[in-house]
């Protein structure tokens, strides 16, 4: 099979192909059909040896353009790393997320499966297990513990004990690096890396390898999921104790430099505001990342918030392809690096962003510091792979999981509203609203990231509808912030413009039984400066741009798409066929060269 099946690929591009939804049996007998091809083009290559997927966590398609005069001034010799991209590429300046709520677990698994959370059933960061009757880590998978490097436990006596196993049980779909291992018998490889778990592990999928941060070690973990010891290349990385030899943050660019290359006067006011949360870190420029009256210790937790904490990624993922050699047909080492059936794929998920963004605002000098260091990264990344393959080999996607709403102290100063809630105190609100008109509960079980998840037994035992509840809710006295609350059914929710983006998020077994529709610059937590999770404007406009093999130069366009688009627009670049559970859009006809 695998014979016939490399025979085909040789020819320069297949007009058919299928990936194998249950068995390579059936692949075989589809290909043996396919003998359609392209015409052949002056490229060199049929397929690329590398897909290359950044993600950058809560970033807004805006932020490129507006940090661009300070990346222009930070970014070494020609490389200029993401700018680069998007103006050598194909730039969708509509793009938004696949669903609502636009979260992180939620984003990276529609854009690395290509399908929303109605199919791929990763609703949110977290799920209400109603089995065990409490909220739940999307990514929490306790028969697979965590596989650490040895002896970095012991390096610290508050962290000998080793966190909660994750792996992507819960995820429904085929990532994207397993539907090419798959029609590639196996041959094609991944690798996904990311400070976060769920950043590594939903676009990794089932098959490839994922390894993140763990910030009670300092060092790169895995599940055993995913292995079950360590290899010999990753205990050497983490044997160079990265986190424990940082140096301070200090900023690329004075404070000053960076307002003054800010391109507007409301950006360059937003600059100066402070939220009273940020100063848990420090007070400014240079950040220490030194634990609390621990001089000589460095935190492996604030490690995560600093520009480092990038570069560690794009040198790990420099390592793995080497040691897994990405990109070549051949892994044994020291052999010649041919091009492989079909693409390898390594996705980056940049974390810092996430958490600075959360820490100190998206209007904030430290994120703008944050981004001009990860465009660098990403210029050094460009670089190496320059090195290894031709740039017509490597096929290069930026996106992100979702965006991020502006500080409400922000929005205050530009004469906006916007507030901050506290999940278990609105749980106690609106319980009390229904208690005052229906009797003891408990009617609400919790409220998961903006969706409040009903006691289903105590409506079953008194007879009560989850609509009336709603019914109730939305007469009793508003609440600040709090525009209306949404029966999450698939019924209603379907075709209306306004929860379209719900409705794709809506895995009913998973997802909760009520929205709770916030205002514009409204967020369900308490805890951050800044954050996420609505289906307003800033919450989901995100990046989505398309780079090197085969890829058009320099093309910006108005075109709607979203973030599983993504998957589906590569997979018809490579000639193959979409697996029935897709759920987003092609636009290879717009991207690539024919």
């Amino acid at each position: 099979m695998y014979f016939k099946f490399l025979t085909l690929l040789s020819l320069p591009f297949l007009t058919q192909a299928v990936f194998a939804e249950e068995t390579t049996a059936q692949t075989e007998a589809f290909v043996r059909q396919a003998a359609v091809v392209h015409k052949p083009t002056k490229l060199a290559h049929a397929v690329p040896r590398l897909i290359v997927l950044l993600v950058v966590d809560q970033m807004r398609s805006d932020q490129l353009s507006r940090f661009q005069k300070a990346m222009q001034k930070t970014a070494e010799g020609k490389r200029r790393g993401l700018l680069e991209l998007r103006d050598r590429g194909v730039d969708f300046q509509e793009a938004t997320v696949a669903s609502a709520p636009s979260v992180t677990a939620a984003g990276h698994a529609s854009l690395c499966t290509g399908s929303a959370p109605r199919t791929h059933g990763i609703v949110g960061n977290s799920l209400f297990d109603r089995d065990l009757g409490r909220e739940v880590s999307a990514a929490l998978d306790e028969s697979t513990p965590l596989v650490y490097s040895q002896g970095v436990l012991m390096q610290d006596a508050l962290v000998r004990a080793p966190s909660a196993g994750a792996s992507p049980q819960r995820m429904l779909s085929k990532s994207f690096d397993q539907l090419l291992r798959e029609v590639s018998d196996g041959k094609s490889r991944g690798l996904s890396v990311s400070i976060k778990d769920r950043g590594a592990i939903f676009c990794a999928g089932k098959q490839s390898a994922a390894y993140w941060y763990d910030s009670k070690s300092g060092s790169m973990v895995t599940s055993t999921f995913y292995a079950s010891q360590m290899p010999d290349w990753v205990n050497s990385f983490n044997a160079s104790q990265r986190s424990r030899k940082a140096e301070p943050w200090a900023s690329l660019l004075t404070v000053e430099q960076m307002k003054e290359l800010l391109p507007s006067k409301k950006l360059k006011e937003a600059f100066d505001v402070r939220a009273e949360g940020s100063q848990w870190f420090g007070s400014g420029f240079p950040y220490s990342l030194k634990k609390n009256g621990e001089a000589a210790v460095v935190s492996h937790h604030k490690f995560q918030y600093s520009p480092q904490a990038s570069d560690l990624l794009v040198d790990f993922a420099l390592e793995g392809i080497k040691n897994l050699r990405l990109g070549c047909r051949d892994r044994i080492p020291q052999s010649k690096c041919d091009s492989p059936l079909l693409p390898d794929v390594l996705t980056i998920s940049f974390s810092t962003t996430d958490l600075v963004g959360h820490a100190f605002g998206p209007d904030s000098p430290e994120l703008m510091d944050i981004f001009l260091n990860l465009n660098k990264s990403v210029s050094r990344l460009m670089k190496e792979l320059d090195s290894k393959f031709k740039r017509d080999e490597v096929l290069y996607i930026v996106s992100a999981d979702h965006g991020v709403q502006s500080a409400p102290e922000v929005l205050a100063r530009a004469g906006r509203t916007g507030g901050r809630f506290n999940p278990s105190e609105s749980v106690k609100s609106l319980e009390a609203q229904l208690v005052k008109i229906w009797g003891q509960g408990p009617w609400i079980n919790a409220i998961v990231t903006g969706e409040i998840h009903f006691n289903e037994a105590v409506f079953n035992r008194n007879k009560k509808k989850f609509s009336e509840a709603v019914e109730l809710l939305n007469k009793a006295p508003k609440i600040m912030g709090i525009h209306k609350f949404i029966l999450l059914d698939p019924k209603l929710t379907e075709g209306q413009k306004t929860l379209s983006l719900y409705h794709k998020g809506l895995y009913p077994e998973r997802s909760g039984q009520v929205l709770i529709q916030f205002n514009e610059g409204w967020t369900l937590d308490p805890w951050n400066v800044a954050s996420h999770g609505t289906a307003h404007p800033d919450d989901v406009r995100i990046p989505l741009i398309f780079s090197g093999w085969r890829v058009r130069s320099g093309v910006r366009l108005k075109t709607a798409a979203s973030a599983d688009d993504a998957v589906p627009t590569v997979l018809s670049g490579l000639g193959l066929k979409l697996p029935k559970n897709v759920t987003g859009q092609s636009h290879a006809q717009d991207v690539f060269i024919p």
